[in-house]
């Protein structure tokens, strides 16, 4: 708190150096997840999995939305990250 903000700005650009391009992942993501809304995936997705999953079995619920979450974390390039 006793330095200038002129130092603090120093230090931000300092961190966005270290960080590099791995900065723009998050708005890179949300503009993908807005493709994937605009594009209805939500729709099939969810479709294939009622046609699928019984919704009757609590575990079959469970290790679909596990596996599922895996699944498109690998899809999104993120699977060793997560």
């Amino acid at each position: 708190l006793r330095d200038s903000p002129v130092h603090a700005v120093k230090e931000a650009r300092h961190t966005m150096d270290a960080v590099g391009w791995a900065a723009i992942l998050p708005q890179m993501l949300a503009a993908l997840g807005a493709l994937f809304a605009v594009g209805g995936v939500g729709g099939v997705v969810s479709g294939l999995v009622k046609d699928w999953v019984p919704i009757d079995s609590p575990f079959a619920v469970v290790a679909a939305y596990t596996v599922g979450m895996a699944l498109f974390t690998m899809i999104m390039g993120n699977g060793f990250a997560a």
